[in-house]
């Protein structure tokens, strides 16, 4: 998938999963944004070398999260903490899987393992592919703004 997609359907995931755990605050959610952007990006930063290996994978998601979740805890405590450690584990699992279900795949339990994992066989560069997975990122978003109301 697109950056833009990977964006989007982070940002929506990681608002809703902070609701759901009833945690969504402006503040909070701020720094899930935040990270679950920062999460949505990481695992690109291996293209040209590894792609789709060193960071598409479970260790590496586990790692960077429980990370994130420390850098939240040494600045604002526990809730920071949940709500950044929260974002990037969206960001990045949603990463993974949104990339398995390009035709390619992801190499989900490197190092131990080198085989590749896909669920469909979507090009990563189609617009419909990139434009519903942008769409149910902002379904979440709007689903997380709308239920924030006060009349409902």
């Amino acid at each position: 998938m697109e950056r833009a997609a990977h964006l989007v359907f982070a940002a929506g995931a990681s608002l809703e999963a902070l609701r759901l755990a009833g945690l969504l605050r402006p503040l909070l959610g701020l720094a899930a944004l935040f990270s679950a952007a920062v999460g949505s990006s990481v695992p690109d930063v291996d293209l040209g070398r590894g792609h789709r290996a060193l960071l598409h994978n479970v260790f590496m998601a586990v790692l960077l999260s429980v990370l994130f979740y420390l850098l939240g805890y040494s600045i604002g405590g526990g809730l920071l903490a949940a709500a950044m450690g929260v974002g990037y584990a969206v960001g990045h699992f949603s990463h993974i899987f949104l990339d398995m279900l390009t035709v390619r795949g992801v190499a989900l339990l490197y190092p131990v393992s080198r085989r590749y994992y896909r669920l469909l066989r979507l090009r990563s560069d189609s617009r419909l592919a990139n434009a519903v997975v942008g769409l149910v990122g902002a379904l979440l978003l709007l689903d997380t703004i709308t239920s924030m109301h006060p009349l409902r």
